[in-house]
């Protein structure tokens, strides 16, 4: 018999964020975090905490103006991009009666670089 799942399959299970183009993983949020942290060293003043949100505020407001005309701002290499289309068409192609070819693709997917 087979153990209750540790954590319910919606919280951790991609398909519907692969189905809306949404991101598997949270490799922007790290991004974000790497850039922020050399400037929020530990022991802040909340000025120099206020001065760090309002530069950030500063920034994104720049990103959405130059998003706002068309500008791409980053673009996701090559290689990444046409494995997210491959997941993605395998998710659409997605079918009960093809479960064990549906898990060795993904696999092979998710394993080459």
């Amino acid at each position: 018999k087979r153990q209750i799942a540790r954590f319910p399959i919606a919280y951790w299970n991609l398909y519907e964020r692969v189905k809306e183009d949404l991101p598997r993983t949270n490799n922007n949020i790290e991004s974000w975090h790497s850039r922020i942290k050399p400037d929020a060293r530990n022991n802040l003043t909340l000025s120099k905490v206020i001065e760090l949100f309002r530069l950030e505020q500063s920034n994104m407001e720049s990103y959405y103006a130059l998003l706002s005309t068309g500008e791409i701002l980053s673009s996701t290499r090559t290689k990444q991009n046409k494995k997210n289309q491959k997941i993605k068409l395998m998710v659409e192609q997605y079918t009960q009666n093809k479960i064990g070819m549906f898990l060795d693709g993904m696999g092979e997917n998710l394993k080459s670089n």
